[in-house]
């Protein structure tokens, strides 16, 4: 739910924004996903100049209040805190014709392993981006986060610490900028929600649209290799996104590279809290899709889209289980594949001695856009991942089980359909 209210220079506006967690006909679990209260002072009280201060609340969750560009390669949402609280946040802005620049705050109530009391973790952001030639435009941003104290016995008590930076290039021609969608309600676009699923608009020619970005992570962990002592680890990331439009013609390039120091960066690390012990042997994730699709009278969308993703693995020594409680075999590696950084990390162990493979899929889109504010997407997904597994677990005992791992289903069809009104 989204108001605006302006007088003269003053703008004020605000969104209650709500995820449906569960819906069931007797249980409805809700979560906020991002609420936010702005403030703003322009300079051209009709907006025509974009010069304006901002400041901008986030009450309960900050997690949109991010860094990077694309969501992909994203960091410093609310995952660096798990969810032992909420995480509010704040952010000044200011916002001019070729530039911006926003420093701002966030913070978490977490668990002192050494007491039990719960403890402030305060984390500071900042960044900026300007417009050196109207077809470019450059962009960085980095903060530092205090994750509470490492619960580890030998390294109890230490600071866990996050702190990074990310860079971005956009060169473009006839396509605005853009962001990842999650961005949208404060990134480049105001707090305003408007325009947030409106209709794509072909004007004709050519256009296009080409974004690269770096981020480069550092935290402070348990040094697997001397007790009582901690080690930096630095994760890395990057991406090449491409957009052209020709006429009625739409075609994208996504590719990108994320080390598994980047993508565990949040649990943090595995063994969690501790630096990649020796002997254990890391790769990276690696993406690459391309598609296009076709429009017809402003009203049928047809698209097709194609990628393939290498995933990032652990692998430990032989008979050496890769996550506690997997089963072994003293002749083989154990070797786990892990995704995802802005969720729930999944982590899928493979079959003793067995090596990732990549993974392949398709997606087929057909969208339909009618009277004006209402559409009907439908998308038809084909993946085959060989590295699907499923756990069995064995107990002797309460005490005394094993883990054990099965081929999963390598093929899997979905489909997704969806209703859209824009108010």
């Amino acid at each position: 739910m989204y108001r605006e209210y302006a007088t003269g220079h003053l703008e004020a506006e605000g969104a209650l924004v709500v995820r449906i967690d569960n819906l069931s006909e007797t249980n409805l679990r809700l979560s906020d996903d991002g609420s936010y209260v702005t403030v703003s002072a322009w300079k051209d009280p009709s907006h025509k100049d974009p010069t304006r201060f901002s400041v901008t609340a986030f009450p309960v969750s900050a997690d949109r209040f991010r860094l990077g560009y694309s969501y992909r390669l994203s960091w410093g949402g609310s995952p660096e805190y798990g969810a032992a609280s909420s995480v509010p946040g704040i952010k000044l802005q200011y916002d001019g014709p070729s530039m911006y620049a926003f420093v701002g705050a966030k913070s978490a109530v977490l668990t002192d392993p050494k007491d039990g009391e719960q403890k402030a973790a305060l984390a500071v952001l900042g960044g900026a981006g300007f417009d050196p030639h109207p077809m470019l435009r450059l962009e960085v941003n980095g903060g530092y986060f205090d994750r509470g104290p490492n619960p580890l016995p030998d390294v109890l008590g230490k600071k866990v610490q996050l702190f990074g930076a990310s860079v971005q290039a956009s060169l473009h021609r006839g396509m605005p900028l853009r962001s990842s969608l999650d961005y949208r309600l404060y990134k480049f676009n105001g707090e305003s929600v408007s325009g947030l699923f409106a209709p794509e608009k072909y004007p004709g020619g050519l256009a296009w649209l080409a974004q690269s970005e770096l981020t480069v992570l550092g935290q402070t962990l348990k040094d697997p290799a001397m007790a009582g002592a901690t080690m930096r680890q630095l994760g890395k990331a990057g991406d090449l996104n491409v957009r052209v439009k020709l006429d009625r013609y739409r075609m994208r390039l996504d590719l990108s590279y994320r080390d598994l120091a980047f993508l565990l960066h949040s649990a943090p690390s595995l063994p969690s809290f501790e630096g990649f012990p020796s002997g254990y042997t890391a790769t990276a994730d690696a993406f690459a899709a391309i598609g296009a699709d076709h429009n017809w009278g402003d009203w049928l969308t047809l698209g097709l889209i194609g990628g393939i993703e290498k995933p990032a693995t652990l692998t430990a020594p032989k008979g050496v289980p890769v996550v506690p409680g997997a089963g072994t075999d003293p002749m083989a590696t154990s070797t786990a594949v892990i995704r995802n950084n802005n969720v729930d990390t999944l982590i899928m162990v493979l079959r003793p001695g067995q090596s990732a493979v990549a993974q392949v899929a398709v997606k087929a889109t057909a969208r339909v856009d009618f009277a004006k504010v209402f559409s009907a997407l439908v998308e038809l997904f084909y993946s085959h991942d060989g590295n699907q597994t499923r756990a069995r677990r064995a107990c002797v005992d309460p005490d005394t089980c094993t883990v054990t791992y099965e081929p999963g289903k390598f093929h899997q069809l979905g489909l997704n359909a969806t209703l859209q009104a824009r108010f």
